[in-house]
């Protein structure tokens, strides 16, 4: 088989041989056992002439493992309700046209893989529901019932790298006393949640909030900008935005994306007489000094990327009255 992802989803051909020796890997606590037909051949004076030697191979992590299990033993028991008492683990699969139905079950001492299918040419299920537990499920159960007869199943020991935690069940985090329902969930130690439920907490706040930025809106912010929002008390914004102005403002043309190369007009609108001119800053640098009589500055951005543009309202003793922060988006040719 190749490592690729489809390998999930069935995209490679596997025997029930192949699906049982994967499936024992699981029962063994992730260590992988290779298949053979004999473990011992005894000649007529009982004289030991070949004896199968174990090589187990480890695969996958004993965590790994046991959480895997314990997902599987859910799925033997919702469709075999009478095994819940056993230890059991399994899981279905089915083709996407019905040709194929599988079941591979197992336990610490034993896994059966079951197929039934056809090739859909010579054959063909058309009109059939080949589902995995509907005829396979079947078969291995049969099987499965007689082996429990023979040896009884044992559980299988817990690693210490697994917990268990009380998890809400709609968030999967830490359940607040608000959870409409909590659930027990199993965790390889260190991937447990450790924060809190977000979706039930009675403390929320709303907040008028700046569309452009996400900031705190101010008196500025044109009422069109303005958005309501909801926010868990503690993770609201607490910066206010300056994207606006009461004092003037700024009309950048074209905007949104531009290209680089292209001609950009600033366009600045004094609302009031405090003002006497503004400085325009692009990334930090100082680029230009507009006064009232002049508003208009033009510039052409020749590196890809965002930029950020500042703006500051400055007073006749050159002292900042208020600033506008915008940018502007330049794409490739």
């Amino acid at each position: 088989l190749k490592p690729y992802p489809s390998m999930t989803i069935g995209g490679f051909e596997v025997t029930p041989l192949d699906m049982a020796v994967a499936y024992s890997t699981l029962s063994n606590m992730g260590e992988r056992v290779d298949a053979t037909g004999i473990l011992k051949i005894v000649g007529k004076d009982g004289r030991i002439l070949y004896e199968h030697k174990v090589n187990p191979i480890r695969v996958v992590s004993p965590e790994a493992s046991y959480i895997m299990t314990d997902i599987f033993k859910d799925v033997v028991y919702h469709y075999f309700p009478d095994l819940s008492k056993y230890p059991i683990a399994g899981k279905s699969g089915t083709a996407g046209d019905y040709t194929s139905g599988w079941f591979i079950g197992y336990t610490k001492d034993f896994t059966v893989s079951t197929y039934i299918g056809s090739d859909k040419e010579l054959i063909g299920l058309e009109g059939v529901k080949n589902w995995g537990v509907r005829f396979a499920g079947k078969v291995w159960k049969k099987v499965f019932e007689e082996l429990i007869k023979v040896k009884k199943p044992k559980d299988w020991e817990r690693p210490e790298g697994v917990v268990y935690k009380d998890v809400c069940s709609e968030s999967g985090l830490l359940p607040t006393p608000y959870c409409p329902k909590i659930k027990r969930e199993i965790f390889i130690r260190g991937f447990e949640p450790k924060v809190e439920c977000s979706l039930h907490r009675t403390e929320y706040v709303e907040v008028a909030v700046c569309i452009d930025s996400g900031l705190l809106a101010t008196e500025c912010t044109p009422k069109d900008r303005i958005e309501i929002r909801k926010f868990v008390k503690g993770e609201e914004p607490t910066e206010y935005d300056d994207t606006y102005s009461c004092d003037f403002d700024v009309l950048i043309f074209p905007s949104g994306k531009v290209k680089i190369g292209t001609k950009v007009v600033i366009n600045i609108k004094f609302k009031n007489e405090i003002g006497e001119m503004v400085k325009i800053f692009v990334d930090g640098e100082e680029r230009a000094i507009l006064p009232k009589e002049h508003p208009i500055f033009s510039l052409a951005f020749e590196e890809e990327g965002e930029h950020e543009l500042i703006f500051k309202l400055m007073d006749k003793e050159g002292n900042e009255i208020s600033h506008i922060r915008r940018k502007v988006e330049v794409i490739g040719e």
